[in-house]
């Protein structure tokens, strides 16, 4: 049996798991036109979800996985630092 290079570790095989997830957030994201809405400006989750006709908890999902791959910020209101 060949040796792998690569060691096996759980990070690893997470990344093959979830190796489709980021395409696919992306198309969700065109096809509901996020990036268009949020190129006028900031807006509040709710604001998107009415600008979307998105559910609040699907659209939460995706603008999080986008702040995660660093194609969009997140602005907390209120948070201090």
């Amino acid at each position: 049996m060949p040796t792998a290079s690569a060691q096996i570790t759980p990070e690893r095989l997470m990344q093959f798991t979830f190796g489709f997830a980021p395409p696919l957030i992306i198309e969700a994201a065109i096809r509901h036109r996020v990036f268009n809405l949020l190129d006028e400006g900031a807006k509040s989750i709710e604001k998107l979800c009415a600008e979307t006709r998105a559910s609040p908890r699907g659209l939460c999902a995706i603008l999080n996985a986008l702040v995660g791959f660093e194609l969009l910020a997140k602005e907390m209101r209120g948070a201090t630092r």
